[in-house]
């Protein structure tokens, strides 16, 4: 430290080397106690070296100190000019060239070696005090410069961390939006399937139910035309029965009109009568036994006068089984 430094340099005895460095020892550690940090303590010892701050008065010593050390230095070897013989013991040469006694000649010796070795010490004290004073300046701007990058650097890291902040809330913001258009998209498109699935299961009902009437109506039509089927042949049938039973009726009627029937039915009623009998039992009964000669004799005068020819029996039958016939078809 500065002052156990300017103790060795002014060559004071071991007393005060030991003084200093207990005073700066146990200023230290009083320091260290009371919580200040080294950087702390490292400016409070070099103000202390100036002469500044609260351990500048602890720095200089105790008073009567310096002059106590002043007082028993005892001047330099080589220093005080050219050498000079011992002098007698009552008179000496003093340092101006005159002759004076002995007494004041080694006192003024002496106070011209402690002038000598004040001024050498307070020369490199000055130097070391500019040296220290450039040294401090030099440690504050560097202190203030750290201070300005650090207060600098923490604004800056404050703004990235600002700008982190603001980027991250950004990003969550665009995510939960993307999130959210993503889940709506989604929901729409799930909507718009079962949208889907119930327009495609209503229309499969629709055409499901379309086709079963659609068939009820085919089964229903083919129905109906089968019954129209079966009625048109029944009614075919029938007509085709009319027709046949009229034709056969109108054949029978052409045929009974037609021959001796009618020219006798005509002549009168009573013979009309006698004719619309049964012919078949009266022709077995009457005419039973007679040859179609005899028959041909009987009526040969009636059928010359009315020129129409008289049916035999077989005729008569197989007219009459003809007839019969269509009736029951």
């Amino acid at each position: 430290m500065w002052v156990v430094e300017q103790v060795h340099e002014s060559g004071s005895n071991k007393a005060l080397v030991a003084f200093a460095q207990y005073l700066m020892t146990e200023t230290e550690e009083k320091l260290r106690t009371m919580g200040v940090t080294m950087d702390q303590r490292r400016r409070l010892m070099m103000a202390s070296k100036l002469g500044l701050g609260p351990l500048g008065q602890l720095s200089a010593g105790p008073p009567g100190l310096k002059d106590k050390g002043s007082r028993s230095r005892s001047p330099p070897p080589g220093r005080g000019g050219s050498q000079v013989a011992p002098p007698s013991a009552l008179v000496a040469l003093a340092p101006g060239g005159h002759l004076v006694p002995a007494k004041s000649a080694d006192n003024a010796k002496r106070r011209l070696a402690d002038q000598a070795a004040r001024a050498h010490a307070i020369s490199r004290g000055g130097m070391a005090v500019k040296a220290m004073a450039s040294a401090v300046v030099k440690a504050r701007e560097d202190e203030e410069d750290l201070d300005s990058f650090l207060a600098g650097g923490r604004h800056t890291a404050v703004q990235v961390r600002q700008e982190k902040q603001k980027k991250l809330v950004f990003e969550q913001a665009n995510l939960e939006k993307a999130q959210k258009s993503a889940d709506e998209a989604r929901r729409r498109a799930e909507e718009r399937e079962a949208l889907e699935r119930l327009q495609a299961e209503e229309k499969r009902r629709q055409d499901e139910v379309r086709r079963r009437k659609e068939e009820e109506k085919r089964k229903e039509e083919e129905k109906q035309e089968e019954k129209r089927r079966r009625k048109e042949e029944k009614r075919k049938k029938r007509e085709d029965e009319d027709d046949a039973a009229a034709s056969a009726e109108a054949d029978r009627k052409e045929k009974h009109a037609s021959g001796h029937f009618k020219a006798v039915m005509k002549e009168n009623e009573s013979k009309r009568q006698h004719w619309g009998e049964s012919v078949k039992g009266r022709v077995s009964s009457d005419y039973k036994g007679l040859t179609d000669a005899e028959l041909e004799r009987r009526f040969g005068a009636t059928q010359s006068s009315s020129q129409e020819k008289l049916m035999t029996e077989q005729e008569v039958l197989a007219m009459l089984r003809k007839g019969k016939d269509k009736k029951t078809k």
